[in-house]
């Protein structure tokens, strides 16, 4: 299971890359080929908004040490938020790229064309949220032969979530 959340981090912060740089690589594809094209244009960095991420970020870490650790998050936004606001930093803001509809969206049926795209990745999250609750029971280990090292993981749950990791299912 460690590999797996591991893995899943991996993806996140190789998908926030672009954002805490700056860079727009107008690449769509695999992680991979994201992250190689992201390489490639690091001469388009703006400084900016790397200083400002990585300040954020370090701000994070930094009251994560602290008593105000539940509050970290908030305090590193509202920071970066009189930063770029002192600083007078031009940003782009939300209604400027997106329409932003007022008041609640009305009632609609789901897309049932695209329901079989969908089976796989929530039967992965299904079977995630059963493993990961809280309170849920701990897995005995199950040695695999008598040398062998035992496993941390169910074989009932290990079989769905490499089916899922297969068919590219997960984050």
């Amino acid at each position: 299971m460690t590999g797996f959340i591991t893995g899943a981090a991996v993806l996140v912060i190789l998908g926030q890359l672009q954002g805490l740089t700056g860079i727009e690589t107008g690449v769509r594809g695999s992680p991979l080929e994201e992250t190689i094209d992201w390489l490639t244009s690091l001469y388009d960095l703006h400084l900016q908004s790397t200083l400002l991420g990585l300040a954020t970020i370090i701000v994070i870490i930094l009251f994560n040490k602290t008593r105000a650790r539940r509050f970290s998050l908030i305090i590193s936004l509202v920071l970066a938020t009189v930063v770029v606001w002192g600083a007078g930093i031009e940003v782009v803001l939300a209604g400027e790229f997106a329409d932003i509809v007022r008041g609640l969206p009305s009632p609609a049926l789901p897309d049932l064309s695209q329901l079989w795209g969908l089976i796989v990745p929530a039967f992965s999250l299904t079977v995630l949220s059963v493993a990961l609750r809280p309170g849920s029971p701990k897995i005995t280990p199950i040695p695999i032969a008598a040398t062998a090292r035992p496993t941390r993981i169910s074989p009932a749950l290990a079989r769905p979530i490499s089916w899922a990791i297969f068919f590219k299912a997960c984050p």
